[in-house]
Order: structure tokens, then sequence, then C-alpha cells
């Protein structure tokens, strides 16, 4: 499991070293782990995702999460200011859905290394992957949050 552990870091750390026009990656998580639209799970296996922002800047989420079969779609931006909580619209898998959200340079970031794809910082995007992905000239790798338990009963706050 340990050698599993850093053959994925390994990777993963090889994939950020690359330009990000030249990063490939598939949008697939680690082992064991407002713009879209419905999903095809089950309707007990949905959530609505809702984002409270108590930073002092504005903030967008963009989301991370399996659609069927093997195809994951990428989304961004949901806009936050601040002192809003508010869902996204729709409703989104329950055991596969990743979160990333960061200010509008992408200098403050809410990261995470469950999950990772590319995002487009300064422009909306919404993609469906089936494959291997290369990020485009103006996209970078970033790390998403696997949504937990407790975010999908109670959303994410985020803060300064």
């Amino acid at each position: 499991m340990r050698m599993w552990k850093l053959a994925i870091a390994g990777c993963v750390m090889g994939l950020s070293l690359l330009p990000a026009a030249h990063a490939q990656f598939k949008p697939t998580p680690s082992p064991g782990g407002g713009p879209p639209g419905p999903t095809t799970q089950p309707a007990g296996d949905q959530f609505v995702f809702k984002v409270c922002n108590r930073a002092k800047i504005p903030l967008f989420v963009a989301m991370l999460y399996k659609v069927e079969g093997n195809a994951w779609r990428t989304v961004g931006w949901v806009d936050y200011k601040p002192g809003t909580c508010a869902p996204v619209r729709g409703t989104f898998p329950r055991n596969d859905f990743f979160w990333y959200a960061e200010d509008s340079p992408g200098k403050v970031t809410y990261s995470g290394k469950d999950a990772y794809g590319c995002i487009n910082s300064s422009d909306g995007f919404d993609r469906t992957i089936t494959g291997e992905y290369q990020c485009a000239p103006n996209e970078k790798v970033v790390g998403f949050t696997k949504i937990d338990a407790a975010s999908i009963r109670d959303g994410i706050t985020l803060t300064d």
C-alpha cells in the first residue's frame, strides 16, 4: 500500500513539473477515494452542494465529478461574494464529487489531494472527459478535495 501511495505521489509530482500545456491527466480520484445539470446516479446517491464564503474576498468554486461510466465533468466557476451562502444549481453524485476554490487572481486557493484536474483561472470551463486530457496552454493542474459526509450535510465553509 505504501509503495502504491509513493507511486501515485511520484506521478503527481512529475505531472506538476510539466508545463500546463503538456500536462496530461486522467481525472480519476486516488484509490479509495452553478452550471452543472443532472447526473445519472439514483436520487438517493445525489446531494445538493452548498458553499458559504466567510472570507473577506470573492471566491470562485470549481467541481470535478463522475457523470456516467468512466466520464468525469469539470466545471468552473461558481462565484461567491463575501458573506454569501448558497447551493450550486443542480445535484451531484455523493460518492464521486470533488471541489476546489480560489480567488480571482489565483493567489488564495483551497486545494486538496484527493483528485487532480485542469482549471482555467481566468475564464469559465465546462468539459466532460472520458479518457486522457491534455491541459490547454491557459490551464493548470490543481488538487481537488473529496466531499465528505459532514460537507454533504452542512456544505463547505471557506474562510480567511
